[in-house]
């Protein structure tokens, strides 16, 4: 079972993550300059069944290619054998982040780059090793980042060309809006419409303190007013169970603020746990 859904096979293959999206545009907050994630093998073997080599740091590693994501969906098809098995380098925006189950497991996790956040079409797959840390932790759709990974005929996905094994070398600024949840809870409750239009179509970095876990995850707000995680991407939530008490980052890529109510400052949907934050002491 594939989280992504074809639209359309012409242009750049536009592929929608079902159980993620993150399509939406927002301004520069933070400018992070993200560790490498880790270039380790994800799989046991190469197609075929040859054993891999030893993994390498892609990150010191010269690439066989240096191309935007849009140069290397257009050129793959006219040559499909030249990438065949070579290290690519690519840049271009993040439209969205890219998972995989397979039997209900998680397998891949990546990125989608495309022409934007807003259904403009994607041009190519990334995919980090599971082994390592989830995309999400470093990078947001609508940042720019520089990749490097092997690209493999055989793709699971047809319309996109992908690369395997990749490790993020460079990103740019953030658009992710860094709020707390008290901060999103008292701006809601003094003007639910300002603050709605304030913050739409913009991902949110929201930490908090967990004070319920049944069925929402709900973080501490201002008052009376929380601020609720309805909805998780595929791999979202870590693999042990949030408890309440417990302070959490939360990258927020959906949140409607007329879903609100008396109680609660609006709905965040399509989340992804960025970091469970140990207290001092």
């Amino acid at each position: 079972m594939y989280h992504l859904r074809k639209v359309s096979a012409l242009g750049p293959a536009l592929l929608f993550l079902t159980a993620l999206a993150g399509c939406m545009k927002g301004k520069t907050e933070t400018s992070p300059n993200p560790e490498p994630i880790p270039a380790t093998a994800s799989r046991a073997s190469q197609p075929g069944g040859e054993p891999k080599k030893p993994p390498v740091d892609l990150t010191k590693a010269k690439p066989d290619f240096t191309l935007t994501a849009e140069q290397f969906y257009a050129d793959v098809r006219r040559e499909p054998q030249k990438y065949q098995g070579k290290l690519i380098e690519l840049s271009g925006l993040i439209a969205c982040f890219a998972t995989v189950v397979e039997n209900q497991e998680l397998t891949w996790w990546g990125i989608a780059l495309g022409r934007n956040t807003t259904g403009g079409g994607v041009f190519a797959t990334v995919y980090f090793p599971r082994a390592g840390p989830p995309p999400w932790t470093r990078v947001c759709p609508g940042q720019t980042v520089k990749v490097r990974g092997t690209h493999r005929s055989g793709n699971r996905i047809e319309d996109a060309p992908h690369l395997e094994d990749a490790v993020l070398v460079e990103a740019g600024p953030s658009p992710a809006v860094v709020i707390s949840a008290e901060q999103l809870a008292k701006e809601y409750g003094q003007d639910m419409e300002r603050t709605t239009r304030r913050y739409a179509l913009k991902p949110l970095l929201i930490e908090g303190d967990i004070i319920d876990t049944r069925g929402y995850i709900v973080l501490k707000g201002d008052g009376k007013i929380h601020v609720a995680c309805s909805g998780f991407g595929a791999g979202g939530m870590p693999k042990e169970p949030l408890k309440v008490g417990q302070r959490v980052t939360v990258l927020v890529l959906s949140w409607n603020g007329f879903r609100g109510g008396p109680d609660r400052a609006g709905e965040a949907e399509e989340c992804y746990v960025v970091e469970v934050i140990k207290r001092k002491g």
